[in-house]
């Protein structure tokens, strides 16, 4: 069963990020999705961020809060006032999909070496964002897969060449995220991402007043 407040679904990806960076110490990081948890986490704790977000007043909201600077580039990519954080792929109209999936990999092409990518951006286009993107980045971070039908994460495993990476999902209380690492840079770090991960999972739920309940689910061969 899925927790039902909101505050603790919306940041429930903390803990994966937290203990990536911690464990992987990843230095460029591209967001798709700005927010007041994940925004203020990667970074204070990544040294270079690029954060995009489709939605403009949401956008101008989170700037005003956390400025530009040269070790934080926020963008603003518009998709039309039509298209809301609500819609799936499947309604957005084709030009506007092929405007994204362009955008997406000239952003991979210019800020090279990217370690982390995290993707929480509207639901229409996080399958586009991963498919587009993963093969370039080491860690992928990719949130709300216990609802992965409604985001469009169905078919990706299946469809899809993961064999250089590990691949996990971490139910927190029931609120999905998933998790890819590369093969190469996990040397003999996944015991401890794992010990990691556990310890900010607990300090989340603490931070909620909430007990801790967590699966972690994934391939380590």
């Amino acid at each position: 069963m899925i927790y039902r407040n909101r505050p603790f679904r919306w940041a429930s990806h903390n803990p994966i990020l937290e203990s990536s960076i911690k464990v992987f110490s990843p230095k460029k990081a591209i967001e798709l999705g700005m927010g007041f948890n994940s925004t203020p986490l990667l970074k204070k704790n990544i040294p270079f961020l690029v954060s995009v977000d489709h939605d403009r007043l949401w956008f101008k909201k989170v700037v005003e809060e956390i400025p530009r600077s040269d070790s934080f580039i926020p963008l603003f990519f518009d998709v039309g006032d039509d298209i809301t954080r609500k819609n799936l792929q499947d309604t957005i109209p084709e030009d506007t999909i092929q405007k994204c999936k362009k955008f997406y990999k000239k952003l991979i092409k210019k800020y090279r070496k990217i370690d982390l990518l995290f993707i929480d951006q509207y639901a229409g286009f996080r399958f586009l964002a991963l498919t587009s993107m993963y093969k370039n980045v080491d860690i992928i971070v990719f949130h709300d897969t216990h609802e992965s039908q409604h985001y469009g994460y169905d078919g990706f495993y299946s469809n899809y060449d993961l064999s250089d990476f590990y691949s996990f999902r971490y139910l927190l209380k029931g609120c999905g995220t998933d998790i890819l690492i590369r093969r190469s840079i996990v040397k003999e770090n996944l015991k401890r991402w794992k010990r990691s991960l556990r310890y900010y999972g607990q300090k989340f739920c603490n931070r909620f007043e909430t007990s801790f309940e967590y699966k972690l689910k994934g391939k380590e061969k």
